[in-house]
C-alpha cells in the first residue's frame, strides 16, 4: 500500500496538555495578535484546545507538534530535569521531546505564536472566532465599567453642588431670621412705656433685666469644642460593636441624645464622628421645671468623617441636654454617628 499510514499510540500512551494554573489567562505585555498580547491568547488556546481536543481531528504529527510547542511555550529551551522522566516505550513523549530540541533558542514568545496559529490551524478558524468573541465581551464589559465611572462621577458632582447650594440657603436663612430678630427686638424696644414709677435701685434692676426675683435669668457658661485630627478610625474601632454609641440618623430627619444633669458632676463631655460624609450638630438645654428649651450650640453642620469633634459644657442648674445630630439637609444619604457622653469634673477639681 502506497502513501503516508498517520500512526498514533493507543490512547493509554497518548500525551495531553494537563491542568495547571500557570495556564490561565495572563495579561503580560509584548507582541500581539488580534490586538490582544500573544501571552493572553496563549493561555486561551490552551483553554480552547482543553474544551475542543475531541472535535479537532488532529493527526498525530499536529498532536505531537502541538504538545512541543506547548513545552517550549512554558518553559522555554529544553532541558533534561524540564521534561521529566520518558520511558523507553513512551513513543509520543520520546516524539515529542525530539520536536522541543528542534526548537532550539527560540523566543518563548515566537512558539507560543506558533501554538496559537496551529491551534487556530487544525480548527479551521474557530479558535479566532471564538477569541474575538471573548474580546468583544471583555471590551463591552470595559466599556460598561466606565460608563458606570462616569455615571458615578456625575451624580457626586451633582450632589457636591446641591450640598453648597443647600449650605448658602441655610445661610442665606439664618441671616434672614437674624435680621428679623434684631429689627423686632427694636421695634419692641422702641414701644416699650413704663409702668410705674421707680422707687429703688432693685426696681432699676429688674426693669432693666425684664426679671424678677421669683423668675431670675438663668446664665450659661459657653460650651468649649474641639477636633480630634485623624481619630474616626480609632472612635469607630472601639464603638462598632455597641449598640447603644451608635447612632443611624435617617435622610431628612433629626436624632437627639438625652443627657440629664448630675449632682456629682459639674458638666458633661462629649466626641462624636461619621462613619462618612459630614452631619449638623447641635446643643440645646433645658432647665428642670420649665418647657423653655434654650440653645447651648447652635446647629451647624460639620465634617467629621476623618476627625473626632469633641466638646464640653459645664451646667448651673439641675435639667436635661439635648444632643442634636441634624440629616434633614440630605435627601438621599442615611448617617452613622459614633458617639460618647460622660460626665466630668469642674476644671479646678480635675
Amino acid at each position: 500500500m502506497s502513501g503516508q499510514v498517520d500512526v498514533e499510540p493507543p490512547p493509554s500512551q497518548a500525551e495531553e496538555l494537563k491542568d495547571d494554573p500557570s495556564d490561565t489567562m495572563s495579561n503580560g505585555e509584548g507582541k500581539e495578535i488580534w490586538s490582544q498580547p500573544i501571552e493572553k491568547l496563549y493561555g486561551w488556546a490552551i483553554q480552547f484546545y482543553k474544551q475542543e481536543k475531541d472535535n479537532l481531528g488532529m493527526t498525530y504529527e499536529e498532536r505531537v507538534q502541538l504538545l512541543a510547542y506547548y513545552k517550549h511555550g512554558k518553559y522555554g529551551k529544553y532541558s533534561p530535569d524540564k521534561d521529566g522522566n520518558i520511558g523507553y516505550f513512551d513513543v509520543v513523549g520520546q516524539h515529542r521531546r525530539k520536536k522541543w530540541q528542534e526548537l532550539g533558542d527560540t523566543e518563548k514568545e515566537e512558539v507560543q505564536q506558533k501554538f496559537i496559529q496551529l491551534i487556530d490551524s487544525v480548527a479551521k478558524g474557530a479558535f479566532k472566532k471564538w477569541a474575538l468573541e471573548k474580546i468583544a465581551v471583555e471590551e463591552e464589559a470595559e466599556r460598561r465599567r466606565l460608563a458606570e465611572l462616569e455615571a458615578q462621577r456625575r451624580a457626586e458632582e451633582e450632589e457636591r453642588l446641591r450640598r453648597e447650594e443647600e449650605e448658602r440657603q441655610r445661610l442665606k436663612e439664618e441671616q434672614r431670621k437674624k435680621q428679623e430678630v434684631e429689627e423686632a427686638k427694636k421695634k419692641e424696644e422702641s414701644n416699650k412705656q413704663p409702668t410705674k414709677e421707680v422707687t429703688s435701685q432693685q426696681e432699676v434692676q429688674e426693669n432693666t433685666d425684664g426679671t424678677s426675683k421669683d423668675e431670675p435669668t438663668l446664665q450659661f457658661n459657653k460650651a468649649n469644642v474641639w477636633r480630634k485630627s485623624n481619630e474616626s478610625v480609632n472612635l469607630i474601632s472601639e464603638l462598632q460593636d455597641s449598640t447603644a454609641n451608635v447612632l443611624v440618623v435617617a435622610r431628612s430627619e433629626m436624632a437627639c441624645v438625652k443627657v440629664d444633669t448630675s449632682d456629682v458632676a459639674a458638666g458633661i463631655f462629649w466626641e462624636f464622628c461619621t462613619e462618612s460624609y459630614d452631619i449638623g450638630f447641635g446643643l440645646s438645654f433645658k432647665q428642670q421645671g420649665r418647657n423653655e428649651e434654650i440653645e447651648v450650640i447652635p446647629i451647624s453642620r460639620m465634617e467629621c468623617s476623618v476627625d473626632v469633634a469633641a466638646g464640653n459644657h459645664y451646667f448651673t442648674t439641675p435639667g436635661t441636654y439635648f444632643l442634636k445630630f441634624d440629616n434633614t439637609y440630605s435627601m438621599f444619604r442615611s448617617k452613622r454617628v459614633f458617639y460618647r457622653v460622660f460626665y466630668c469634673k469642674a476644671p479646678d477639681e480635675q
